[in-house]
């Protein structure tokens, strides 16, 4: 079934991209995206049996002649989806299958692990909702070359356009008739929100001195033991209810001082970062939803330990006690964050990036890294820059086992120790992998690299008996004098300043300065620009 919110990136890609549509009827209370939103879309019936789901009449589109790609939900729990990846790897094996999904939590127990393990290393690639995902799928054994963070959105364009038009109001003062800063939470009023613990945190800082006001919007079946809660420990709430007026409910995020969410934030985080509103919730990862890693702590929210009604009272007091507190630079945050990283584009764009994605031949990284690039130029370079040519010949190579490859191989070890860099033919790299000198560069044969990164010389990427070796994003540059120890993890466009020495997981668009783990959030716009270079 595909979720109502999602019809914007699906428009998106039915704008620009050949789709046809196949989903599963709606089933429970959440709300269909309604078919003639996008061009060649088909409402399939679904069986579901015992939590088990088999999605009718998909299997026979395995063998249709227009298609070569399929994108599907990763449900592990969807029997036909297994069913298709199994005879597609038997009966047309030059197709590719993808999944779009939450992934891995964290939480899974010994059996979950290695269900998901077998249903997403069937497909050809995985889009998941965030790097935490990622990161406990690799830690969990699975091809990161396989795992692509696609993050989520919301109805984007739409929202863009009421932001222009909010401006600040008095909606809160006239309902509650003083000044005190509003806390909101906007979603579903139920019991894994844990929406009590605002209540009991509102009412520990009122004992404080401190008064605070709470906005619920939204209903649900928690609604009528959280009235007799406000009761009970005397705080203001608005019970708003639920809201389908988006112009409504963007004023009355855009207005609010901070969003609580003590259970899981999910969407939640994106609706209120989208009118500028930062967000807080709990720091325990594998019981939260992906949208968790839009909060930036101290720019666009922060964390408290999760169920401890003190830490959550300590959170939102410092939250408001900073003296250099700005209400209109916290809403900038909150825009950059959501603008950069959770739009249908954003989504679009790493689609694109990947499923059309072809192997990467001898002479691709030379045509991501230099322009004009003939056969004349070619032979020149090759001739004059000792790391164009080692690249070139690591291609070639590509852990051949023909009697030329052998040949070009013992040539090749000859002329990447003469010119000290260090790189197995078997080592994974994505294309337009760049040396713009020469060694010493040393990159242990199990490091796997991703596409458009920089390595300069006197780097070590080095391999750990027990942990491995380094795992690497697309877009990343590596400064001269880094060392990269054991298996850390490197998200995409993370810069590492030189003489940094990382021992630990970086997530992606960090700047890691010189020294022992130095990792500071970036601020640059066009981290996505060439600006890396």
């Amino acid at each position: 079934m595909a979720a109502k919110y999602r019809a914007p990136i699906f428009q998106l890609m039915d704008k620009e991209m050949d789709v046809d549509w196949y989903f599963g009827n709606p089933i429970g209370d959440i709300k269909g995206l309604e078919p003639e939103l996008l061009k060649n879309a088909t409402i399939v019936n679904r069986k579901i049996w015992k939590g088990l789901t088999w999605q009718k009449g998909i299997l026979k589109h395995l063998v249709n002649k227009n298609y070569d790609r399929y994108l599907m939900l990763g449900e592990p729990f969807t029997l036909s989806t297994w069913a298709f990846m199994l005879l597609k790897k038997i009966v047309v094996p030059e197709k590719k299958v993808y999944l779009w999904s939450h992934g891995w939590y964290g939480r899974e127990n010994f059996t979950k692990k290695w269900i998901k393990r077998a249903f997403f290393g069937l497909a050809d690639g995985n889009f998941l909702y965030g790097n935490y995902a990622r990161k406990v799928a690799i830690e969990q054994g699975n091809n990161p070359d396989k795992l692509w963070v696609i993050h989520n959105s919301l109805n984007y364009s739409k929202h863009i356009e009421l932001r222009r038009l909010i401006k600040p109001s008095a909606i809160y003062k006239e309902y509650f008739g003083d000044d005190n800063p509003v806390l909101i939470f906007i979603g579903r009023l139920t019991k894994i929100k844990k929406l009590n613990q605002i209540f009991e945190a509102v009412a520990f800082l009122k004992k404080q001195g401190s008064n605070y006001n709470v906005v619920l919007v939204g209903d649900g079946e928690e609604r009528s033991m959280l009235e007799i809660e406000a009761i009970k420990l005397k705080i203001p709430v608005w019970f708003y209810g639920s809201c389908y007026d988006e112009i409504k409910n963007a004023e009355l995020i855009y207005n609010a001082d901070l969003c609580v969410s003590p259970g899981n934030v999910g969407l939640t985080a994106i609706h209120a970062m989208t009118f500028g509103t930062p967000v807080i919730t709990h720091s325990n990862f594998s019981n939260q939803m992906p949208e968790f890693e839009a909060i930036i702590p101290n720019k666009t929210g922060n964390f408290f330990t999760e169920n401890s009604i003190e830490n959550l009272v300590e959170s939102i007091s410092k939250w408001f006690s900073d003296k250099n507190y700005s209400r209109e630079r916290i809403r900038q945050y909150c825009y950059k964050e959501i603008d950069n990283f959770w739009t249908p584009k954003y989504q679009l764009d790493i689609i694109k990036k990947t499923s059309f994605m072809k192997s990467v031949d001898a002479f691709q990284d030379i045509r991501k890294n230099y322009n004009n690039v003939n056969l004349f130029s070619h032979i020149y370079r090759c001739l004059n820059s000792p790391s164009y040519r080692i690249i070139w010949l690591f291609r070639v190579l590509g852990g051949g086992n023909s009697l030329i490859s052998k040949l070009l191989s013992l040539y090749y070890h000859r002329y990447s120790r003469k010119y000290l860099i260090e790189l197995e033919p078997e080592t994974r790299i994505g294309a337009g992998i760049h040396f713009p000198h020469n060694g010493p560069i040393v990159i242990n044969p199990k490091t796997k690299i991703g596409e458009n990164c920089i390595i300069h010389p006197c780097v070590l990427l080095g391999g750990d008996r027990k942990t491995g070796a380094p795992v690497i994003g697309n877009n990343v540059f590596i400064g001269h004098g880094c060392k990269l120890i054991g298996k850390v993890v490197i998200g995409d466009y993370v810069f590492i300043a030189p003489g940094a020495i990382v021992t630990k997981d970086v997530y992606s668009d960090y700047i890691i300065g010189a020294g022992i783990n130095n990792i500071i959030r970036t601020t640059v716009d066009d981290k996505k620009s060439n600006a890396i270079q």
